[in-house]
């Protein structure tokens, strides 16, 4: 299995993103193969959104070649197929 994880937390609290954490070591321990960093939104800092903005512009080019593909995934618009980039990514 391959896998990412984005976490959320407040860094306020003393277990600041432990979700995101246990995650990423328990597929790690189970021997899954991780494609990317684990990443971290800190709501304390109201970055929440800068900071998976951050990390996914990181994640898609990692994505991409990990599988050796380019990054131009297709998405059905209406009655077209429009190409388009990690930055673009409807998530």
């Amino acid at each position: 299995m391959n896998y990412a994880v984005f976490g959320l937390g407040d860094s306020s609290y003393e277990l600041f993103n432990e979700m995101g954490k246990y995650f990423d070591a328990g597929f790690e321990k189970l021997g899954a193969n991780r494609i990317h960093e684990l990443g971290a939104g800190n709501a304390e800092t109201f970055s929440t959104e800068e900071d998976f903005a951050n990390w996914k512009a990181a994640f898609w080019p990692a994505l991409c070649a990990h599988y050796a593909k380019t990054c131009n995934t297709f998405i059905k618009q209406k009655d077209s197929v429009k190409p388009i980039t990690g930055e673009e990514m409807p998530f």
